[in-house]
């Protein structure tokens, strides 16, 4: 139908949220000399796919991409592509039009 949104999962919106689980980005951070794990809310939003730079794996590192539902907290497919600064604490979102959606995101290292 010209014009209707079109749900790629789903019927609806609706219908992909009562089908779908909330999520968050958590990060988890091991203390091996005090033996404990620590486990901190990044963010509320729904998000999906999260990656970082494969070289930073295991270590401290500053950035992570996912994909994001365009609702905030609300259960949204995953339409857009995010990024946490973990340093400040800041996200910076892309959207596309409103009938696209994006895959999980890849990290691809800069060249030069």
């Amino acid at each position: 139908v010209a014009g209707s949104n079109q749900w790629p999962w789903a019927s609806s919106l609706g219908s992909y949220q009562s089908s779908t689980s909330k999520r968050a980005l958590w990060r988890y951070k091991v203390h091996p000399s005090r033996g404990f794990i620590s486990k901190d809310r990044v963010s509320n939003d729904q998000i999906y796919f999260g990656t970082i730079n494969s070289k930073q794996s295991a270590q401290k590192h500053r950035f992570v991409y996912a994909s994001a539902g365009s609702l905030g907290e609300e259960v949204a497919p995953p339409q857009g592509i995010t990024k946490f600064d973990l340093e400040t604490m800041t996200q910076t979102s892309w959207f596309p039009q409103s009938h696209e959606f994006c895959g999980e995101p890849m990290y691809a290292e800069r060249q030069g």
